[in-house]
């Protein structure tokens, strides 16, 4: 199996996409998504349906590794790229192109050069072997 490839929206940094306050019911402590999590996942969601077609079915089902290129323009003094990873495999796992981004057996990302504001590439791992 080949690579599966996929734009996405710039992914929230794991650091702003939880919002804490109290729940209305009990009054406990809880935490929640945020609105810039839910606004990534909105627009994620478009940007997959444009590209489903092309996917034409494809998963991995199994472990695999990934790449994740952060489009190197829309970056900031103040950005890490480091903890943009969680919200790129979480709408891979969400949209079947992953069984569970637990069977990550590797990953790594870079700022460069890329078309859209993120670009993933999964591929599938083969235990035994250790190869992609």
């Amino acid at each position: 199996m080949t690579a599966i490839y996929l734009a996405l929206p710039f992914p929230p940094s794991v650091n702003e996409s939880l919002d804490i306050g109290r729940s209305k019911r009990t009054g406990k402590t809880v935490a929640f998504s945020s609105d810039v999590k839910r606004a990534f996942v909105k627009e994620a969601d478009g940007m997959f349906l444009q590209q489903k077609r092309a996917l034409v079915g494809r998963s991995i089902q199994g472990p695999f590794t990934y790449h994740l290129t952060l489009n190197e323009s829309l970056r900031s003094s103040a950005m890490d790229g480091d903890n943009r990873q969680k919200y790129a495999l979480d709408f891979l796992q969400r949209v079947g192109l992953i069984a569970n981004d637990k069977f990550a057996m590797g990953g790594s990302w870079a700022w460069g050069p890329c078309e859209y504001p993120p670009l993933i590439g999964v591929w599938p791992f083969d235990v035994a072997t250790k190869a992609i």
